[in-house]
């Protein structure tokens, strides 16, 4: 079993960020090269608002997309991390006995599987994850065998 990037969220939320974007500049090219006589109702707080909410988007975006090449699978000794990104290739064995704690973290947007280990206050995590039904279950028989 594999926890994975959960690339339909991904894609998703990064096609909301780039509406909002198109929206907040077609609002920015009517106050400030004006067409229409729409400067008065556009001007204010729904350019602020606008300019917020893309802001918003690409940063949950940018959260979303930065695991995108990590994957956690189960291993018969325990988690195999792996990150397979430009600069940052890693290959790493989580054993069984040295997970303090693993839990998904959920916000509107994503969830996000985060496993913290007993020694050297460490933490592995992936946001956006794609988990299969009984991943964490089995992790957790394998947890309370070794414990």
């Amino acid at each position: 079993m594999k926890a994975v990037w959960n690339a339909k969220v991904g894609f998703g939320l990064m096609s909301w960020a780039v509406a909002s974007y198109a929206v907040t500049t077609a609002m920015f090219m009517l106050i400030f090269f004006p067409i229409l006589p729409l400067v008065s109702y556009l001007a204010g707080w729904p350019f602020g608002l606008s300019i917020l909410i893309s802001v918003m988007f690409f940063v949950i975006c940018n959260f979303a997309k930065r695991d995108h090449k990590v994957s956690i699978s189960i291993v018969p000794e325990g988690l195999g991390f792996c990150d397979e990104a430009a600069g940052y290739e890693r290959q790493d064995l989580i054993r069984y006995e040295d997970i303090q704690s693993i839990r998904v973290r959920r916000n509107p947007f994503f969830r996000s599987l985060v496993i913290n280990l007993k020694e050297r206050n460490q933490r592995f995590s992936l946001s956006n994850v794609l988990l299969p039904d009984n991943f964490l279950a089995g992790i957790h028989a394998h947890i309370d065998v070794k414990s």
